[in-house]
């Protein structure tokens, strides 16, 4: 739903999403556009504030990077970095593991910035532990259950 896994799109796949945590809402377009690289553009609604002219809309760009796809013996490990480009107003970068034991899909991951907590790491300030679980219900139906350490207040 919101926080990132491991697994990277097809080449030329295409993936529409959407979510709301007010007082956000944003809208998502992901392609696979090399193997085991993924772009992702996002436009969030931020519907408690006008930015300028009425408008209350922040735009940014996602890359992630899968470092090794997931094999019978290993996990899919993944690294990325959000808003990389665009205005910048919810900048993290993170480190991910995925793992499939169908129907269940499991992923752990640690992220900066928009993803801190008060965990510390060596060589980096402060990160934030995120993880989640999805469970095929069917080939078209899934339940997700996720957490993340986002402080959508801040």
């Amino acid at each position: 739903m919101e926080i990132p896994n491991a697994r990277i799109l097809a080449d030329g796949v295409v993936r529409l999403g959407g979510g709301t945590a007010s007082p956000y809402r944003w809208y998502t377009v992901g392609m696979g556009i090399l193997p085991r690289i993924e772009f992702t553009g996002r436009l969030t609604d931020i519907t408690n504030i006008q930015i300028q002219y009425g408008l209350s809309y922040d735009r940014a760009f996602d890359l992630k990077y899968q470092i090794f796809p997931e094999s019978k013996a290993l996990p899919a490990i993944a690294i990325g970095i959000n808003d990389l480009y665009g205005t910048r107003l919810f900048p993290s970068e993170y480190f991910v593991i995925s793992r499939q034991y169908y129907p269940l899909d499991f992923t752990l991951g640690l992220g900066t910035k928009r993803f801190k907590s008060d965990i510390s790491v060596p060589f980096l300030k402060k990160v934030g532990l995120f993880g989640g679980v999805e469970l095929a219900m069917g080939e078209r139906f899934h339940v997700m259950a996720e957490y993340n350490p986002i402080k959508y207040e801040e």
